[in-house]
C-alpha cells in the first residue's frame, strides 16, 4: 500500500510539473521497474536458517521486518503472503527468539523471491533452491541448515512434486 502511494505522489507530481502524461507515465513505469528490481535482488544469509529456534518462514519474516525495516505490507509482497500471515508469524517469530539477527559475510546468500511460491512450503522452496541452483549437496544441505539427511531429501522431493 504504502509503495501505491508513494507511485501515486510522484504519478501526481510529474503531471504538474510536465503538464504531459506520457513522461508522467513514463517516470511512474521506472519507479516501479526499480522497486521491482530491488525487491528481487534482496537476499538473506543462508547460515540464519541453521538456526532451529525457528521456522523457514519466522526466519524469513523476522530477518526482513527487524534487519531490512520493511513494514508487514511490503513483506507480504516481496513473499506473496497476506499481511495477516506476517504479522502472526512475525508475532510468533519474536515471542520465541527476541535477539537480533546478527549477520556479517556470508559464503551463501539466498533471494527472498524463492520464498513467494505459495505451492511449495519455504523449507521446501529453500532446499530446492540450494540443490538446483546453487548444486550443493544433500550432505552440505543438511549440514548447512542443521538438519538430518532425510529431512533435507524429503524436503527436496515434497518441492518438486508441488511444484510440477
Amino acid at each position: 500500500m504504502a509503495e501505491n502511494t508513494a507511485f501515486a505522489k510522484i504519478l501526481d507530481k510529474s503531471i504538474k510539473e510536465d503538464s504531459d502524461v506520457l513522461n508522467a507515465l513514463e517516470s511512474f513505469i521506472s519507479v516501479y521497474k526499480e522497486q521491482r528490481q530491488k525487491n528481487k535482488s534482496l537476499s538473506m544469509p543462508l547460515s540464519l536458517f541453521s538456526d532451529r529456534k525457528l521456522g523457514s518462514l519466522e526466519i524469513v519474516v523476522k530477518y526482513l521486518k527487524e534487519n531490512l525495516s520493511l513494514n508487514f505490507s511490503q513483506i507480504a509482497a516481496i513473499i506473496n503472503r497476506d499481511q495477516r500471515t506476517i504479522w502472526c508469524t512475525y508475532s510468533k517469530a519474536v515471542k520465541k527468539d527476541k535477539s537480533l539477527f546478527k549477520v556479517g559475510k556470508e559464503k551463501y546468500n539466498v533471494p527472498f523471491e524463492i520464498f513467494s511460491n505459495r505451492n511449495v512450503g519455504p523449507l521446501e522452496a529453500l532446499v530446492c533452491y540450494l540443490k538446483d541452483n546453487l548444486k550443493l549437496s544433500f550432505k552440505q544441505i543438511s549440514e548447512l541448515l542443521n538438519r538430518d539427511y532425510n529431512t533435507i531429501w524429503l524436503s527436496y522431493k515434497n518441492g518438486k512434486n508441488h511444484d510440477e
